[in-house]
């Protein structure tokens, strides 16, 4: 095979060309997809068949008692009592936990179930299992048999179980099991187990919440007692009118500070004017410095002590003896109110502290006596509550046994088969028209090959092995006008060459290469047909030494030559000779065709592109190669498509 000139390369998928080769295969896809539904049906029959069993029910609100009570959830806070998670929240985790499996084997017995439990502690392992196993050290876990049966029971029960919320909020458990009697009686032992414990659970925590009320109210009223014992105490300890002891003596404290300033204010200005008296300056300047320093020498009440005038303008010196006199007298004043408010300060300290510690024990008996309020109120409400007794859970619907089963699901395996073996089908499909190479519609030939014309072959093949004469009867007696039309083509694309490649039709290349001759004969031109695949004639009749060709038969302008140069005329490419032999048939033709069949056609179009011939290809769908379409092409030649 000659693949000097590269293939031409297209990324692009060709539907009609991908259906095309698929309905090649149409027969090897039915039988795959026909196979592939016959092997599902007898799964569908044959399996193991499954049955669902389902319940659903809903878990109660355990905070809705369905009694009229003021909402407790301040108090229960002040209790210390917080919210419990909605039971819906961890129901998937608490059927799931191995803990509640446990409990219902007891119920439905799980271990006796084949479908839960298929360990045999009386199996053995073949010898050569338990040789291997005691080469390397292998501990069997046949030594722990209640642990594999638990294994085994949880295991399979997680398998076997879904749960699932409905639309409504409501839960649907769902057991699968090859009994459908069985299925039902678990599903419903599931949720009843369900159902039993979360009462009991609520029942507990109400009973402990109860409790600890109890306890904290217990607690409580013993904090109150002493509470008030202490007020008690100290109210006989005390005096109870502290508070109101202690606002009298604020207001006697305030009026004895102002009486104390005031003879601080007169012991001052009488000790003033002592000082002036016993200095000797007695004058107006000294009385107006004492003004301005001690106005209180100006008020009546300071006059009046001292016996002076009481008119501010009429001012006279005191003698020295009056002064010492009312000064010792106003200091004894002023350290009488001093020693006064000391005394009250001390009173009013005291009733402060008793005062403080009666409010303290006040407010401590009054929190107290609220707490326990609070507390019986709760006492009260959580003993009514534990007294009613709610629904924990609604049930709708108890699980049937199922009349038919869930799995297999015959009409999806069916299908699913279907499918696949269509898919199977498809995929060998492909992968043989890819194995085989070959073109499969109209188009994509078109489209590889993209000839200069295209004309219909379907009737050629009847022409197979026919002569001259049945040619040309065959011609006279064809309605279709495509070989006059190949005549016109010819002529018009100029060339005196031409190279029919067979492509696998049922017509070969030899028939069309004649066909095509007598064609243009018939217009009058002289045209010589040379089949490449041909053998050399066995006898030279009428050839020279010479010669390059001879006759192999002959008729109204057509001739079939042989190439006397070679074993076969195949060899004409190779020969030494072949210019010169090309050279003698052009002499004495208008026309020269060449045929080869497919096993050499693109090694011929390559040795004879050097003569720029028009290249005519026999091909037909499904049977011609894609290389030696794409060989040909790349020749860029013009041709012409025969297709069948």
């Amino acid at each position: 095979m000659m693949a000097d000139a590269p293939e031409v390369q297209d990324d692009e998928i060709d539907l009609g060309e991908l259906f095309a080769s698929l309905w090649a295969y149409k027969l090897l896809i039915g039988a795959v997809t026909v196979g592939a539904i016959v092997a599902g049906g007898f799964y569908a029959l044959n399996a193991e068949k499954t049955y669902i069993g389902e319940a659903v029910f809903t878990l109660e609100d355990k905070d809705e008692s369905g009694l009229n009570l003021v909402n407790m959830s301040g108090l229960s806070a002040l209790a210390g009592l917080g919210g419990i998670t909605d039971e819906g929240n961890v129901l998937f985790d608490r059927v799931r936990g191995r803990v509640f499996i446990a409990a219902l084997d007891e119920t439905v017995d799980l271990r006796g179930d084949p479908y839960f439990n298929s360990y045999d502690p009386s199996a053995e392992d073949p010898l050569w299992k338990a040789l291997i196993k005691s080469a390397i050290g292998y501990e069997s876990a046949s030594e722990y048999p209640d642990r594999i049966v638990e294994n085994n029971i949880v295991g399979s029960f997680r398998e076997s179980l879904t749960i699932v919320e409905t639309g409504n909020g409501a839960m649907s458990i769902k057991i699968d099991h090859t009994d459908p009697d069985r299925a039902a009686t678990i599903a419903n032992a599931v949720m009843d187990q369900v159902i039993e414990e979360t009462k009991r659970e609520r029942e507990t925590t109400q009973d402990s919440q109860l409790d600890y009320l109890s306890e904290t109210l217990a607690d409580t009223l013993a904090e109150m007692e002493k509470a008030q014992a202490k007020l008690k105490n100290f109210a006989i300890s005390n005096s109870t009118l502290s508070i109101e002891s202690l606002a009298r003596g604020s207001v006697a404290l305030d009026e004895i500070r102002n009486r104390l300033e005031r003879a601080r204010e007169l012991s001052a200005a009488a000790n003033a004017l002592l000082e002036a008296v016993e200095s000797g300056r007695t004058n107006d300047e000294t009385y107006a410095q004492l003004r301005t320093e001690h106005p209180i020498v100006d008020d009546v009440e300071f006059r009046r002590v001292l016996g002076i005038s009481e008119i501010i303008s009429e001012f006279t010196w005191p003698d020295r003896e009056v002064l010492a006199a009312v000064s010792a007298t106003l200091e004894d004043s002023r350290q009488r109110i001093a020693r006064e408010q000391s005394r009250l300060e001390d009173e009013a300290i005291n009733y402060a502290s008793s005062a403080e510690e009666q409010a303290a024990l006040q407010r401590e008996a009054e929190i107290a006596e609220a707490s326990y309020t609070v507390l019986i109120e709760q006492v009260k409400a959580q003993s009514l509550l534990a007294g009613y007794t709610s629904e924990t859970a609604k049930i709708f619907e108890r699980a049937t046994p199922p009349l038919s089963p869930s799995a297999p699901n015959r009409k999806l395996v069916v299908a699913l088969a279907a499918v696949l073996g269509l898919l199977v089908g498809s995929g060998t499909a492909l992968v043989l028209s890819l194995r085989k190479g070959v073109l499969y519609s109209r188009r994509a030939f078109r489209d590889e090959f993209e000839p200069t014309y295209t004309l219909s072959a379907a009737w050629l093949a009847k022409l197979n092995g026919k002569g001259f004469s049945a040619i040309r009867n065959r011609l006279a007696k064809a309605k279709t006008g495509d070989l006059t039309e190949i005549a016109v083509i010819l002529r018009r694309l100029g060339s005196r060459y031409v190279v029919v490649a067979g492509g696998g039709a049922k017509a070969t290349a030899r028939t069309a290469a004649l066909t095509a001759a007598v064609s243009v004969a018939n217009s009058g031109r002289k045209v010589a047909v040379i089949d490449l695949a041909g053998p050399k004639p066995t006898n030279d009749v009428g050839a020279t030494a010479k010669e390059h060709w001879a006759e192999v038969q002959s008729s109204d302008g057509v001739t079939e030559l042989a190439f006397l140069g070679g074993r076969a005329n195949i060899d004409l490419l190779a020969s030494s000779k072949f210019d010169d032999a090309v050279a003698a048939a052009l002499d004495k033709y208008d026309l020269v065709v060449f045929s080869a069949d497919p096993s050499i056609a693109e090694m011929s179009a390559v040795g004879l592109s050097g003569l720029d011939p028009t290249l005519l290809l026999v091909g037909r769908p499904r049977r011609t190669s894609k290389a030696l379409v794409h060989q040909l092409r790349s020749l860029k030649l013009p041709s012409i498509l025969l297709l069948e």
